[in-house]
């Protein structure tokens, strides 16, 4: 036998023979694609489907300006797309990445629209209340801003969470763990979302440390009802409540919003987030943190009567 770390004991070549080595490396003893393979391959799929809905949508819109929705909302169709296909591959629904739509998923969205809504807004309504933060409205009219800040920050979360939470982050659970499909996610998250490009420091150190928080806070809502719905809301509605209603930056980007927010010198910009925006303020990850701790109690009590019913623990490889 042959034992290498992560991977399950493997026939030794010169005895079993090479056919029986490389099923063993590729093949569960129930004779499926271990959840390794299938993440690669996913990745695989995703990235060369990509330029064939990218391509032909730039040689449409060839140089005119298109709306900021659009890009995120077509990420989200192509890893829609794959994740269908693998989930056929697999005889499992599509339902089962968590797009189960009916009542209970749609009360769960709202409870996550709301909860955003209230991560984004508590801390930063006690910072202005210290005068760490003073608003002024800004120009923009209010019905478009309000409707473009909705499309921007549902297709984002829709084509983010479908991404992170969604066909990867379930295998990578039934393959290396909880803990550890979260770490790999938040990684990936970072990378998504990227860094403050004005940011050093301790702040750069702050934005990276909102980051992983919000991934590990919304792989948790996603493992308390396995469901997309209340990670999709808390990131809408924490995104449009930073950007559209308040006017802060997400990772030092700008977007147009309602009000425009001059913190006050006098404050660190630790405490108001600086470059990074407010998502990496003392305050906003205090709220983070609190919301995470909230999650993880929740879903202990939960995991004691909640048995796993969409896939057994297997090694990833």
């Amino acid at each position: 036998m042959i034992r290498l770390p992560g991977l399950p004991p493997l026939p030794h070549p010169s005895h079993a023979g090479w056919p029986a080595f490389l099923m063993a490396f590729l093949l569960r003893k129930d004779r499926r694609l271990r959840q390794g393979w299938r993440v690669l391959l996913f990745l695989m799929a995703w990235f060369l489907l990509g330029p064939l809905i990218s391509t032909p949508v730039g040689l449409i819109f060839n140089g005119r300006q298109i709306s900021e929705w659009i890009t995120p909302l077509l990420a989200g169709l192509v890893t829609l797309l794959v994740s269908w296909a693998f989930l056929a591959l697999e005889g499992r629904p599509i339902t089962s990445l968590g797009l189960l739509l009916n009542r209970r998923w749609v009360r769960q969205l709202l409870g996550g629209l709301l909860g955003g809504l209230l991560l984004a807004g508590l801390p930063a309504l006690f910072l202005a209340s210290l005068g760490g933060i003073h608003w002024h409205v800004s120009e923009a009219h209010v019905i478009p801003a309000i409707l473009s800040g909705l499309l921007l920050a549902g297709t984002q979360a829709f084509s983010q969470e479908i991404f992170a939470r969604g066909y990867i982050f379930q295998r990578l659970i039934a393959g290396v763990g909880r803990w550890p499909a979260q770490i790999i996610v938040a990684l990936g998250f970072l990378l998504m979302h990227g860094l403050a490009p004005t940011a050093t420091g301790l702040p750069r150190l702050l934005d990276l440390l909102a980051l992983a928080l919000m991934s590990l806070m919304l792989g948790e809502a996603w493992l308390r009802g396995r469901s997309l719905a209340l990670p999709l809301g808390l990131h809408a509605g924490w995104s449009f409540a930073q950007c559209t209603l308040m006017g802060f930056a997400i990772s030092g980007h700008h977007a147009p919003g309602l009000f425009l927010p001059t913190p006050n010198p006098a404050f660190h910009p630790w405490l108001t987030g600086g470059a990074s925006g407010f998502e990496a303020s003392l305050p906003g990850l205090a709220v983070a943190s609190l919301a995470l701790l909230l999650l993880l109690l929740g879903n202990r009590r939960l995991r004691q009567t909640q048995a796993p019913d969409w896939d057994e623990t297997t090694r990833i490889f």
